[in-house]
């Protein structure tokens, strides 16, 4: 008597299917194929331009306000691509929609542009590319998983197969230009795409995303459903999911007319090491830098951004000396700026930090750091006999924040709240600074330079005047966008 079909059964016919002969490519090739003839393929192909929409709750101990505790945030985005013409448009509201952060990029099939509605600027040419430019919002559709497979296929690999909800899937990994190593968990019988897995940069934490509740749209299905685990830890669960596969283009890609350029940003595509004075240097590329200050037989570092190693050989090579680094102080907890905290502890270095962040600093650098590798700031201190000086500032950026001053300088690193990563100008203003600069009086710190975690370029006294004086203008959302309608 003929019973059901048993999913162990399903695996076995999925598995001899898909193997086909033993020719190195053939499985891969045949996952591709499956898996874009599952979400329409040759209409998929030859897509002329989408909208996609995705309203989330991301959950986050990483960034959050308190180390070790969930915050909520609240993201609505939306995206246009017109794939003729390799244009695209990126909206995105993050927060409550009484004082929501926005962004608005365009690329227009050469350059991007960041457009500031709130104050009336537009950063142009500023470095994004068409497939960075909306933080990869596709790669969170699974069709378009599909086709970037296909895509890629030559370049794909068999990782074998597993079981999820039950069913079997077959796993494929490859890497297309401009994005990180993409694994797909394929149903073998249907071809659609069940999760897909990405490596985060903290050791051993891999993001998952889970496609659920499949729909269709013009003859492709997506899901309906999203939801997103970092570590194993939930980060992010969808609202709303939309996608317009006949989308108009009309009205897309406007670029206000009127709006004054943003300054000239700085280039800080290559590592830099600035010698502030003797013994004092700021060094740094990207988003990462950290102040080194020479304390005779060793180096402090201030500002623990990931690739803290790479920085300090660039500070050793420009000194012309080998000595070690034996102290390095963070600002907050966020997994960013503490990032660096492996390279520290593999250097030998102690770590100088509120005590409520040594578990977080233990995770984000897996490494098994003991409580003697640390030192314990309290509300105000000073390290190496008085070379550095320091107040805990909470904010509304972290519950902890440590500044840091150097008095032979008389400069402070700010960590992760004044900055410019423009040549000239001075940033905008934001109640914030106000409180930071009466902070930082109380202190008696007579600090007239202002360093960065987040750029190159070292602000002045006159800069944090200018800024107060100049307020952020409040950011409305649009009526006009679909994602501040609702």
């Amino acid at each position: 008597m003929m019973g059901k079909i048993s999913n162990i059964s399903l695996f076995c016919i999925g598995v001899v299917a898909l193997a086909g002969s033993a020719v190195a490519g053939d499985i891969e090739d045949k996952l591709a194929d499956k898996a874009l003839s599952a979400y329409g393929g040759d209409k998929l192909l030859n897509l002329k331009a989408v909208k996609l929409r995705t309203k989330y709750k991301r959950l986050t101990n990483d960034q959050g306000y308190i180390v070790g505790e969930f915050d909520i945030d609240h993201y609505d985005n939306s995206v246009i691509i017109d794939f003729e013409n390799s244009r695209k448009e990126f909206r995105v509201e993050i927060g409550l929609r009484d004082d929501p952060y926005i962004q608005h990029h365009i690329f227009d099939g050469e350059n991007a542009h960041r457009i500031y509605a709130a104050s009336k600027q537009i950063d142009r040419n500023n470095g994004r590319t068409f497939t960075s430019l909306d933080w990869r919002t596709p790669t969170r559709f699974d069709p378009f998983l599909a086709r970037l497979l296909y895509e890629n296929k030559e370049q794909a690999k068999h990782e074998g197969n597993g079981v999820i909800a039950g069913k079997p899937v077959e796993k494929i990994s490859f890497r297309a230009e401009g994005h990180p190593e993409y694994t797909l968990f394929i149903d073998p019988e249907t071809g659609l795409i069940h999760k897909m897995t990405r490596p985060h940069w903290i050791p051993g934490s891999v993001f998952a995303y889970n496609f659920i509740e499949h729909t269709h749209e013009a003859g492709i299905p997506f899901a309906s459903q999203l939801y997103v685990t970092k570590g194993g830890v939930p980060e992010n669960l969808s609202i709303l999911r939309t996608a317009d596969f006949d989308y108009d283009l009309k009205g897309a890609f406007q670029i206000p007319e009127g709006y004054a350029d943003l300054p000239q940003g700085i280039d800080v595509s290559e590592m830099v090491v600035e010698r502030l004075a003797d013994g004092i240097y700021h060094a740094g590329k990207g988003w990462e830098f950290s102040l080194f200050i020479d304390a005779g037989d060793h180096y402090i570092a201030l500002g623990g951004y990931g690739g803290l190693k790479d920085r300090f050989e660039a500070v050793q090579k420009a000194a012309g000396n080998e000595k070690p680094l034996k102290i390095l102080a963070v600002s907050h907890h966020h997994s960013d700026h503490i990032g660096g905290t492996g390279d520290a502890f593999d250097l030998g270095a102690t770590i100088v930090t509120t005590q409520k962040n040594y578990d977080a600093i233990r995770r984000v650098s897996a490494k098994d750091i003991p409580d003697e590798s640390f030192i314990a700031a309290g509300a105000s201190g000073e390290i190496a006999g008085g070379l550095v000086k320091y107040i805990d500032f909470p904010n509304g950026h972290a519950e902890h924040h440590l500044m840091f001053y150097v008095p032979s300088l008389k400069m402070m690193l700010t960590g992760d709240f004044f900055f410019s990563r423009q040549v000239e100008g001075s940033p905008k203003g934001s109640e914030t600074l106000v409180r930071f600069k009466e902070a930082i009086e109380k202190a008696g710190f007579d600090a007239e330079l202002f360093a960065a975690e987040h750029s190159s370029r070292v602000l002045t006294l006159a800069d944090l005047d200018a800024a107060i004086a100049d307020m952020a203008p409040k950011q409305v959302c649009p009526a006009s966008w679909e994602i501040c309608q609702d």
